[in-house]
């Protein structure tokens, strides 16, 4: 079976500077989000929060396709969306964390509505895409990627190859 790394996080974390990190490094790269809005791969759009709303079926069948038409054996799919991915089609899910404060500063520079800010913030403060990860997936990886994302290049490389890496299990709370 092939190793597929599922890289996700709330928005702002690092997952788009990781994936050019693994591009560079001859890494097959899925950036999903951008997949959903290609491929209309959604059912629909939140005028509110303005954004699409995935389908997350047709998501795994477009994933499946695109992963069976790789000849790279280094393969991640990255999204905020990646840790929903049926077990059958990730080996291991690295989720990228950051601390809330800084986080809204970046999300801010991105000119996040308020509201949208608001959420992403108390998705990170509470680790609720870690939480998701975990229920759905046993090879799940914290980094904290508030001041880089170094960590998390060397920590997905190590768990590509198979070597031991160790879970933390990061907490805003404490």
């Amino acid at each position: 079976m092939r190793k597929i790394i599922a890289i996700t996080g709330t928005p702002g974390v690092g997952k788009s500077t990781l994936a050019k990190i693994l591009k560079s490094k001859g890494w097959a790269v899925l950036e999903l989000n951008r997949a959903v809005v290609r491929k209309k791969l959604y059912s629909g759009y939140d005028k509110k929060l303005k954004s699409y709303i995935a389908d997350q079926r047709k998501i795994n069948k477009y994933v499946k396709l695109w992963i069976g038409k790789q000849k790279n054996e280094r393969i991640a799919v990255v999204s905020h969306l990646s840790h929903l991915l049926p077990t059958k089609l990730v080996s291991a899910v690295i989720v990228l964390r950051c601390s809330p404060i800084v986080l809204e500063k970046r999300l801010k520079k991105r000119k996040y509505s308020k509201i949208k800010i608001k959420e992403n913030m108390e998705a990170e403060l509470v680790g609720v895409i870690s939480c998701e990860a975990k229920q759905k997936h046993s090879a799940v990886y914290e980094f904290d990627c508030t001041s880089s994302v170094n960590s998390a290049f060397s920590g997905t490389e190590k768990v590509f190859k198979g070597q031991k890496v160790k879970r933390k299990q990061i907490d805003w709370l404490v």
